[in-house]
């Protein structure tokens, strides 16, 4: 134990019992474990110069640091005395010898990479998703490489390609270019060569974005102020070679603009603003004007700089104003009242989690969690709730499993594919609405699930991670 002297091996707070604001149950520890092999038969990933070197990689790990969630206390805090299914729930960070993150091991095995140049700048990025992908190790993966054309390349070729990458020049100091993932993309126009028509619009082809930026143009030499000023960026997509029918040529962009941009309204009107400067007993007052009308809003703050009353004037006869309370002990904003909307009302546990919320119309929900921050019952004053189930053994991320609404019933949560956030949710009486939506950097299809007595785009919490939040939306591969 003498390597991890002056080192933090866990975090611990008390927990709160579930549904309680302030009542305290049992304690919740975070646990860091050093020294992880980065080979070997105890080692949890294979992090060792052959391996990595299979993906295209130029990094190589030279340490590595497990984190442990509360519900997984590891029987050492050193990475020799742990075997390799310890590490399932676990968070393992891979660094370089200059200390910069090279890989990033999610709980069940999601891994992403990134590489670093010898100014520490970021050039390459491949997430866990892609990097499962360019493996080819399960039949989703396979699919996906075929949709690609990229079946018969060897993994560190399919890895490059799948990846984020940036270019900067000599000094480190600029980022000349950047180059995002291989997807398809729909064509919004037909690709031509002359008068010859290529690609029609709509078909679907291979392509990577390509962002250009150019840098100080114009500046006099001698100058005085604020240089690396971005003064151009293009953007466009860029077509790899002939893959799968796809052209040889793309469209090239329009030459970028040097003209500054002048602030203008959404109708293309210009807005001119005149700010009033004040002293903290003074709140400061901002004039707009467009058109014949004119608006004046004046901003009020309390001694720790904090907003607290927005009035603005001049749009109707009224005086439209907003008020901020917040709480004296953890200062977050608690209650937010409108003149002509009602009050917004929340409410705080101890640990600044959000267990209830009052809107204007006088409707409630509240949120109970667990010793992990993960939501498990969401209810509101309709009455109706809506609970989470969490089965580590199904979703090491710590991800829900299974959604029950005391409407609809019991949904079942999977996820298809290594790096989706979003989810599938699985229940009698689903209607599934299919249809195939351009992706920029992907080519999957979105599949709408839309319960029969279910709102379509009616909100939920699937998970702890705030991963797939809004509509019920699953982001499935073609």
């Amino acid at each position: 134990m003498s390597a991890l002297w002056g080192m933090v091996l866990k975090t611990t707070r008390a927990a709160l019992k579930e549904g309680m604001a302030d009542t305290v149950e049992g304690e919740a520890t975070t646990s860091v474990v050093y020294d992880v092999p980065l080979s070997g038969a105890s080692a949890p990933y294979a992090m060792d110069r052959d391996t990595v070197r299979t993906r295209g990689r130029q990094g190589i790990p030279a340490d590595a640091t497990a984190v442990f969630p509360a519900d997984a206390v590891p029987a050492s805090h050193s990475g020799s005395g742990l075997e390799q299914s310890a590490y399932r729930l676990a968070t393992v960070q891979y660094l370089n010898v200059s200390g910069e993150r090279l890989n990033l091991a999610e709980p069940g095995g999601r891994i992403g990479n990134t590489d670093h140049e010898r100014f520490g700048n970021m050039v390459r990025e491949l997430s866990a998703g892609d990097r499962e992908t360019a493996l080819g190790t399960s039949a989703i993966a396979k699919n996906a490489l075929a949709d690609l054309c990229l079946e018969d390349r060897p993994s560190a070729e399919r890895a490059e390609l799948l990846s984020a990458r940036s270019v900067f020049d000599e000094s480190g100091t600029r980022e000349l270019e950047k180059f995002g993932p291989l997807g398809r993309i729909d064509l919004a126009r037909s690709l031509k060569s002359g008068d010859t028509t290529l690609v029609t619009a709509g078909s679907s082809v291979l392509a990577r974005s390509w962002t250009s930026k150019r840098y100080d143009e114009g500046r006099l030499a001698d100058a005085i102020g604020t240089v690396n000023q971005v003064t151009a960026r293009t953007g466009r997509r860029t077509c790899p070679p002939r893959w799968c029918r796809t052209p040889p040529g793309w469209p090239s962009p329009p030459p970028p603009s040097t003209t500054p941009r002048a602030a203008s309204s959404g109708r293309g009107r210009r807005e001119p603003r005149a700010r009033t400067p004040g002293r903290r007993s003074a709140p400061p007052k901002t004039t707009e004007q467009a058109g014949a009308s004119t608006r004046a809003i004046t901003r009020g703050r309390d001694a720790g700089g904090r907003p607290t009353t927005v009035q603005t004037t001049g749009i109707r006869a009224a005086v439209l104003s907003t008020t901020t309370s917040y709480d004296p002990e953890s200062g977050r904003a608690v209650k937010t009242a409108s003149s002509t909307g009602g009050t917004l009302t929340r409410a705080y546990a101890k640990w600044d989690r959000e267990v209830s919320y009052s809107g204007a119309d006088g409707g409630t929900t509240t949120t109970s969690y667990d010793r992990r921050n993960g939501p498990v019952r969401v209810g509101n004053s309709v009455p109706s709730a809506v609970t989470y189930t969490y089965d580590s053994s199904v979703e090491p991320r710590g991800m829900a499993t299974q959604v029950t609404d005391s409407v609809t019933g019991v949904f079942t949560a999977t996820y298809p594919r290594p790096g989706c956030h979003a989810f599938r949710l699985v229940a009698p009486g689903v209607r599934l609405r299919r249809r195939r939506t351009p992706h920029p950097d992907r080519g999957h299809q979105r599949q709408h699930l839309h319960p029969a007595d279910v709102r379509p785009g009616q909100p939920l919490q699937p998970n702890r991670h705030d991963r797939g939040r809004g509509r019920l939306l699953a982001d499935l591969p073609d």
